[in-house]
């Protein structure tokens, strides 16, 4: 295999299995939670959304653990989650009171 380890391959393969995965599901969740009429609008913002998200969440983790450390790195991203958490309670609490 030219000098690479099976686990390294396996790696690998299971690295891109996941993205592929994920993908997937952000997929799927854009589209079950796409407004009737709008889909392909939605579609398109959440999906610009998700790429830039995979592209600026790798650098500014590497610009936290040069500067902070691994455990400022886990309480950014702890703080991040925590803000998505907020966000969607907050959004579910204005579509549950909203009028019909």
């Amino acid at each position: 295999m030219c000098g690479v380890s099976a686990h390294l391959l396996a790696s690998a393969a299971g690295v891109a299995a996941s993205l592929g995965s994920i993908a997937a599901l952000a997929f799927a969740l854009t589209m079950h939670f796409a407004r009737n009429g709008t889909a392909a609008a939605d579609h398109g913002l959440h999906a610009s959304l998700f790429a830039f998200s995979r592209l600026l969440v790798p650098a500014l983790a590497g610009l936290v653990i040069d500067r902070w450390g691994i455990p400022a790195l886990l309480a950014w991203l702890a703080a991040a989650m925590l803000g998505v958490r907020v966000m969607r309670a907050h959004l579910a609490d204005q579509l549950a009171n909203r009028p019909t």
